[in-house]
């Protein structure tokens, strides 16, 4: 499927302006096939700026441009870019701001703070997460994470109290080891 839509990408970008919306499909369908493989993150990254570059910006919601910036945000996570990732998780809120998985997508931005050293913006967004949002299967993933910020800050207490939260609610198979 790769090798058929880099092949369908050669034709597009020969064929000129009045084929603009046939190209930008196919950079977007490229970026999706290779959505999650780390090594071809920056291939990814390329694809996704292109799409980006050529597609008119909606004036509203936008689903696809949302997809394109929740994909952009992975990528560069896998390449410890935590700024720009950050970014382009808020801008796929802004292009869908009822995203179905819009507390994933603050997770992934918590993350990207708390990788950048940024112990309490990871703090506050995973108190409010934790405040507002349902009871999920990624809540254990929200107080592990809430200790390991709360631990940085040498906030011993209170990140035990997040670590013996996430055990509490653990899934079955989860990873305790760090905990």
């Amino acid at each position: 499927a790769l090798h058929a839509a880099q092949y369908a990408l050669a034709i597009a970008e020969t064929s000129g302006a009045e084929h603009r919306g046939t190209l930008a499909e196919t950079l977007m369908m490229l970026a999706e096939l290779l959505a999650g493989q780390v090594d071809r993150a920056q291939e990814q990254v390329d694809y996704l700026q292109q799409f980006l570059q050529i597609s008119k910006v909606p004036l509203g919601v936008d689903v696809t441009w949302s997809r394109a910036y929740e994909m952009l945000g992975d990528a560069r996570f896998a390449l410890h870019d935590y700024e720009a990732a950050s970014e382009a998780y808020s801008a796929s809120l802004q292009y869908n701001p009822d995203h179905p998985w819009a507390d994933t997508l603050h997770f992934r931005i918590a993350r990207c703070h708390y990788h950048r050293h940024d112990y309490e913006q990871t703090i506050q967004i995973i108190e409010r997460l934790l405040h507002d949002g349902q009871p999920t299967t990624e809540a254990f993933r929200l107080h592990s994470l809430l200790g390991n910020a709360r631990f940085a800050c040498r906030q011993y207490d209170l990140a035990q109290q997040a670590y013996a939260q996430a055990l509490e609610v653990a899934p079955p198979g989860a990873d305790l080891d760090e905990i």
